[in-house]
């Protein structure tokens, strides 16, 4: 886990408590973290005709509450980007709460 952390401005352990400090009081969550890389090559009479090369990562952040889930994703795995998945997780299971 911590490669996704190694060009950010947050590290394992505070990631770490964000997520604990969200779904304290959910019956279940997740942060997930995604990073993908591909590549492809075209050849033509065994000369390259076209090359490409893609690296994405982010995040998922799930929170469940009885029958209320709530997500959030960013590509932007941030310190900042974290907080504000985490405040709208808990908003809306607030939000839910309410109106059950």
């Amino acid at each position: 886990m911590s490669n996704f952390f190694k060009e950010t401005d947050i590290d394992t352990s505070q990631a770490e408590a964000i997520v604990t400090e969200t779904l304290k009081n959910c019956d279940d969550g997740e942060l997930y973290l995604e990073n993908h890389k591909s590549e492809s090559i075209v050849l033509d009479d065994n000369k390259i005709k076209s090359s490409t090369y893609n690296s994405d990562q982010g995040y998922g952040f799930r929170a469940v509450t009885g029958e209320v889930v709530a997500y959030s994703h960013s590509n932007d795995i941030s310190k900042e980007s974290l907080r504000k998945s985490s405040d709208n997780l808990k908003d809306t299971l607030k939000s839910k709460k309410r109106n059950l």
